[in-house]
């Protein structure tokens, strides 16, 4: 059910907020962004509306984070809120992979791209690694024989 007593807020907003919280976090951390953002930024919902979402989220087939937008742009705008909020959320996630692999599929043979795309993979791994020795060091506790 849509929230009640609140203004009739536009889609482009939720369109808008629901983005920004999809570029400013990752995962569970939109949780705390999410309330941020909705509860005590823009007021549209109260924290008892905003856990109502982060409660009923996970018990949903699918993403949680996802399922949470879609909650949240339920409880604002009904179903166009909570369609236009789970297309926003997402949305950079999906640019971010379209935008490179475009560039890669039309562009790759380019000596400056392929250089670029080259850096890239090298940060991958990077990334990888440092990520498996932060997991290593906070998992491993005792020396292994």
């Amino acid at each position: 059910m849509a929230a009640t007593g609140h203004r009739r807020i536009c889609l482009w907003e939720i369109a808008g907020a629901f983005l920004n919280i999809g570029l400013a976090s990752f995962s569970l951390s939109a949780l705390g962004e999410g309330r941020e953002w909705l509860t005590r930024r823009q007021k549209w919902l109260t924290d008892e509306e905003y856990l109502w979402g982060v409660v009923l989220a996970p018990l949903l087939a699918g993403t949680p984070t996802v399922n949470l937008c879609s909650c949240l742009g339920y409880r604002l705008r009904g179903l166009p809120g909570a369609v236009t909020a789970t297309v926003s959320f997402p949305a950079q996630c999906f640019l971010s992979m379209f935008v490179p692999s475009y560039l890669y599929l039309h562009f790759g043979t380019v000596a400056v791209v392929f250089r670029l795309f080259r850096g890239l993979a090298a940060l991958v791994v990077g990334l990888v690694f440092n990520t498996v020795v932060n997991l290593w060091q906070a998992g491993v506790k005792t020396r292994v024989n």
